[in-house]
């Protein structure tokens, strides 16, 4: 085990293997990162806070915790933040007074190694609290039902495959455990045809005006596509939709049931149990 300032890091992939990963070589670079909200190196985490807000990311989370503890299971034990970000996270989960340690698993290694220990310092989160992991959240390199609780935000829809991510969610999960995800786009056929067609006349203007906007190209696919070609995928990024209906039939078919939370017109969270005899 490793140290960063005051905290212990694991490494489970090397630079190679994280460049390598679909959408890897843009997470993983800092110069990227610098322009975003949640980049706190040069002190403004208010910036951070209110980004966090804009999104009701802390809302979502409180009111999946909420439904957990209507039903008898508080947050607790050893739990992992796959896709950890910058770690903004990790000070709101170990609230919970029964959380004991969170696995903050990322491959971005500047927000997991640079951004993620600024933060944790910041919000006073002690170095036993948490293992930072430079890791992809499809292989989680830890034994099977090892741990009680899985956080994601705004990181399911970025799973390559779905279906593995979840399959790994479940072999890591202690009986009784719980899935928290926030953060995940709720889209409408309505709503996914009117983001369609801006981005397609986004993808049609001059080149550098879309650096400039943007700060990237626009990719789009035909304005006539069908209703499955209007979910927008971002290559790049790795971002990937679903329709509400899909959300349900993969958790179904990873061995899942779940509560769903909307959070204004355009984004949901979920809280998931394992189906009895999975």
């Amino acid at each position: 085990m490793k140290q960063v300032g005051d905290y212990f890091f694991d490494q489970w992939l090397d630079e190679n293997m994280i460049r390598s990963l679909p959408s890897g070589e843009f997470w993983d670079s800092e110069e990227e990162e610098t322009s975003k909200e949640w980049y706190i190196l040069d002190g403004n985490f208010e910036k951070m806070e209110n980004y966090i807000r804009s999104r009701r990311l802390v809302e979502q989370l409180d009111d999946c915790i909420a439904y957990l503890r209507q039903h008898g299971n508080e947050l607790s034990g050893i739990g992992v933040d796959l896709g950890a970000g910058n770690l903004w996270a990790e000070p709101h989960l170990l609230k919970n007074v029964g959380v004991e340690k969170i696995y903050a698993i990322e491959f971005s290694r500047h927000r997991l190694l640079k951004l993620g220990p600024a933060v944790l310092q910041h919000y006073g989160v002690r170095p036993d609290q948490v293992v930072l992991v430079v890791g992809q959240f499809e292989d989680i390199r830890l034994d099977d039902a090892s741990v009680d609780f899985i956080f994601m935000s705004a990181a399911f829809h970025h799973a390559a495959c779905p279906t593995r991510l979840l399959t790994e969610m479940k072999r890591v999960l202690r009986q009784g455990g719980t899935v928290i995800l926030i953060g995940e786009d709720y889209q409408t056929r309505a709503q996914m045809l009117k983001r369609h067609i801006l981005r397609y006349l986004a993808s049609r203007l001059p080149m550098a005006l879309q650096l400039r906007l943007f700060k990237r190209q626009v990719v789009s696919k035909s304005l006539f596509c069908g209703w499955q070609g209007l979910k927008i995928e971002d290559p790049v990024v790795g971002d990937r939709m679903y329709y509400p209906h899909e959300y349900r039939e993969m958790f179904s078919r990873g061995g899942f049931r779940h509560k769903m939370f909307r959070s204004g017109s355009d984004a949901c969270a979920f809280v998931l149990s394992r189906l009895a005899g999975e």
